[in-house]
């Protein structure tokens, strides 16, 4: 399974992406921390490590990346979690609606209001159902996290 996240649209507290799961755009969309544009290929641990300078402020470097599922200490149960993002550990996909609420990690909903997301509970449970198919159909599960690709300040039309 590949899943793909463009960034769409980056303000100074969060960024708005589009997420599609095997070439097939999802109906909801990601939130993450503000995209500092870092790269986990062109840029060092050392560099990343610099520029993530307030835990959960910080999305993680464009690049790919395997995801599992694992039990959350904070959530307890069990989620997908994205991994070796080089400096960065514990990166989630998880519902909630406000920039406060991705604590670094990758939120799933309906960008339908400008900063912020709805029905996340909702998109997040149809994510985690794909991502636990899959891992029941023995499937490796890759997420490919692509840089901002705009950045006008009419974000809502892009995901219409």
């Amino acid at each position: 399974m590949i899943i793909e996240i463009i960034r769409t649209y980056r303000k100074a507290d969060y960024t708005i992406g589009t997420i599609a799961i095997d070439g097939y755009k999802q109906p909801y969309n990601t939130m993450e921390p503000f995209d500092a544009g870092l790269d986990s290929v062109r840029d060092s641990v050392e560099t990343i490590t610099r520029s993530k300078t307030i835990h959960g402020k910080v999305a993680i470097p464009t690049g790919m990346y395997p995801v599992t599922l694992q039990v959350s200490p904070h959530f307890k149960h069990i989620m997908p979690r994205v991994q070796n993002v080089p400096g960065f550990d514990g990166v989630l996909f998880h519902s909630g609606n406000t920039p406060l609420d991705t604590r670094g990690c990758i939120l799933l909903g309906f960008n339908d209001s400008v900063g912020m997301l709805s029905n996340s509970r909702e998109a997040y449970m149809s994510f985690a159902s794909s991502v636990l198919r899959a891992i029941l159909s023995h499937d490796v599960i890759l997420l490919h996290v692509h840089e901002v690709v705009a950045s006008n300040d009419d974000h809502l039309k892009l995901n219409k």
